[in-house]
Order: C-alpha cells, then sequence, then structure tokens
C-alpha cells in the first residue's frame, strides 16, 4: 500500500481532514526529500542537482520551450528527459530541475496537476534548501544573503524553506 492511500479516503471530518491530509502529504515530500538527500549521501549545499539527475539516469537539457513553461518532464524512447526553458537564471535552472525530480520520484503521471504540482514544489524547496541544514546554518549566524547564496536559491525559495522550518524570525 501506498502511503497516500491511507489519506485519500474520506474520514467524515470534513475541512479539517482535508487540511490534515495537505499537511501529511507536504510532510511526506519533506521526508522524501530528506531520503533522496541521504541515498545519494548529500549533505552540504548546494545540492548538486543535475549530477543527481544524471545518478538517476534523467537527462537535462537547456531548450526553447512555450512561453509560460519553465520546465518539463518527458519520457522519449524509454529516455526520462528534463527541458528547461533558454534564457533563466541558475536559481531557477536548479529549482526547475529539482521540481522535476520530485515529479520522478513521487510517481506523479501526466494529468495530475495541482496537487502534484505543489507537492513536486515542496519537495524541490526541502531538497535544495533541507531544514536541518537551514538551522545548522541560521544558528551559525548566517544571513539571509549568504544562505541563498550558499544553497544557489532564490530568495524566494529560501523564504519559503525558512518559513517550513520556523526559522523566520531567526533570521538576520
Amino acid at each position: 500500500m501506498d502511503e497516500f492511500d491511507v489519506w485519500d479516503e474520506d474520514d467524515g471530518r470534513g475541512e479539517r481532514a482535508g487540511v490534515e491530509r495537505e499537511d501529511a502529504r507536504a510532510s511526506f515530500c519533506r521526508k522524501f526529500a530528506e531520503r533522496t538527500l541521504a541515498r545519494f549521501s548529500i549533505n552540504e549545499p548546494p545540492v548538486p542537482v543535475d549530477r543527481l539527475a544524471a545518478k538517476l539516469d534523467i537527462l537535462v537539457r537547456i531548450i526553447d520551450l512555450p512561453r509560460g513553461v519553465d520546465a518539463r518532464l518527458r519520457t522519449r524512447e524509454g529516455q526520462c528527459i528534463i527541458e528547461l526553458a533558454a534564457g533563466q537564471a541558475h536559481v531557477r535552472h536548479r529549482f526547475s530541475i529539482a521540481h522535476e525530480l520530485g515529479h520522478h520520484l513521487l510517481g506523479h503521471q501526466h494529468g495530475e496537476v495541482e496537487l502534484a504540482e505543489r507537492q513536486a514544489n515542496i519537495f524541490a524547496g526541502a531538497l535544495l534548501a533541507p531544514p536541518t541544514w537551514l538551522r545548522r546554518d541560521v544558528g551559525n549566524g548566517m544571513t539571509a544573503e549568504v544562505l541563498a547564496a550558499r544553497y544557489q536559491v532564490s530568495r524566494d525559495v529560501l523564504f519559503i524553506a525558512l518559513k517550513d522550518a520556523r526559522l523566520l524570525r531567526k533570521i538576520r
């Protein structure tokens, strides 16, 4: 049984149950990112997402994508490929690779949209800026600017990761 199967049943508790299911899914995605880092013995930032993709036998290509498409995960002749939109910032490419790895590792199917996108975003943030690493670095007095550079993430990704790790009040 898949860990999500338990959360898909209606337990009759209404809206609160929906919040609990969403929290459980978010927690699962964060833990899955943590396990992925451990599986590949990655324990310092920046996470080498391009090498991680290669270890998973996923090609990464930068190409011209349709307007509004930052990245996509495709399969051609049995080969998984992450396609990144040309002309985007390095930190955007890193997040896009982590996001598409999330889709791949979490087993999302084509057509799963809203929930799958949220889960892939949560996975990507936790993969690029794991809470345990952030706690250590914030405890060592690193500023938001230094953290963003160290983790090679945007300020937005860093802000969300700090918020999720309950570290916003501790950051300078």
